[in-house]
């Protein structure tokens, strides 16, 4: 007859791994939940310090820390939002002018270059290149109109950022109490270092991704693109993508260039991989250095599984997600499967 705690072990595994199933089916169900619940938590986390630093440095009383909090927060992005658009209307009104001609210059090259190849068996009719540039058009507006409509969900995203942000410490103190007394001082230690991961990871990255913006548009302009500020902005925006962004915006801003200014086209190409290099090799190093280190195939998989299960925003959370993921299997399940202790 077996010992009952002979069992006790497989059981605790078993029961685990049930948990965790059921957590991702979940998830998955309830995706909105999730990923508002994951932003607003995020957010949290970068805007409690602000509000640390003016009830303490400043001597203010909490309730008005978070007041002034939130009133930077919903200025700060409308002052964002409000600025960019102003600075690049112009490019944004003038590439909507220009966009049959664009349209119409890259079919042009693209039935050209099918014809050169036609010994591969392609056939330029049979591809309907116009359905799909009208199609790809037709999906952005769509995105663009979803983006409009979900204002007040990010609105009340930016309100349960403050909320986390204003109890902190409340709301982690009430998570440690659904696990065992004698194992709360461990998972509030995990908790803190997970915390310090995104933020290190959210301000190492808005300094990478501001360098290579102005980088960026320091290139276009001095190549003469007329687009030269849109592309900075689109930069600022995707680079928060791993290893996808980079390439998104560099396609962009090469057809934008073949469509408008094809003799450029060769320069803008030639740009964006010299500027992509010096931050792989270079900013990111330098950067990141002692801050967060992922690796990059296990986050390229993470990325695709996000973008699967939640979408777009998927992709811009799998990043803070997956730092913390990492960060976690390196401090707590690898010691507790090698059954050490963990490192301090």
């Amino acid at each position: 007859m077996s010992h009952p705690e002979s069992i006790k072990r497989p059981l605790k595994i078993f029961l685990g791994a049930t948990a965790i199933t059921l957590l991702l089916l979940g998830l998955i169900y309830f995706r909105t939940v999730f990923v508002a619940a994951a932003v607003a938590m995020i957010g949290g986390v970068l805007l409690e310090p602000l509000i640390r630093w003016l009830r303490v440095r400043c001597r203010l009383p909490h309730g008005v820390s978070v007041a002034i909090t939130a009133l930077l927060l919903f200025c700060g992005v409308g002052g964002v939002l409000y600025t960019g658009y102003r600075l690049i209307a112009g490019q944004i009104h003038r590439l909507v002018e220009q966009g049959p001609q664009i349209k119409e210059a890259l079919l042009g090259k693209a039935e050209q270059l099918i014809r050169q190849f036609s010994w591969l068996g392609f056939d330029g009719k049979e591809l309907k290149l116009g359905e799909h540039v009208q199609h790809v058009a037709n999906g952005a507006m769509k995105v663009l109109t979803v983006g409009i409509e979900g204002l007040s969900y990010t609105l009340l995203v930016m309100m349960l950022m403050l909320f986390i942000a204003a109890n902190f410490h409340d709301y982690g103190r009430g998570f440690l109490t659904l696990f065992p007394i004698a194992k709360r001082p461990r998972l509030a230690l995990l908790g803190r270092g997970s915390i310090r991961v995104v933020r290190s990871w959210f301000f190492g990255q808005i300094i990478v991704v501001s360098i290579t913006a102005v980088m960026t548009a320091g290139a276009l302009l001095g190549i003469g693109m007329d687009y030269w500020l849109l592309i900075a902005a689109l930069t600022i925006i995707l680079d928060f993508i791993p290893f996808i962004g980079a390439i998104l915006t560099g396609l962009v801003a090469v057809l934008l260039t073949l469509g408008t200014e094809p003799e450029k086209a060769g320069w803008v190409l030639l740009a964006y991989i010299v500027i992509q290099q010096l931050e792989s090799d270079v900013i990111l190093p330098l950067v990141m250095k002692g801050r967060v280190k992922m690796p990059e195939a296990h986050l390229l998989i993470f990325v695709l599984i996000m973008a699967a299960a939640f979408g777009l925003i998927g992709v811009f959370l799998s990043p803070p997600v997956f730092a913390v993921l990492h960060y976690l299997y390196v401090q707590a399940y690898i010691p507790w499967v090698e059954q050490r202790p963990p490192r301090a």
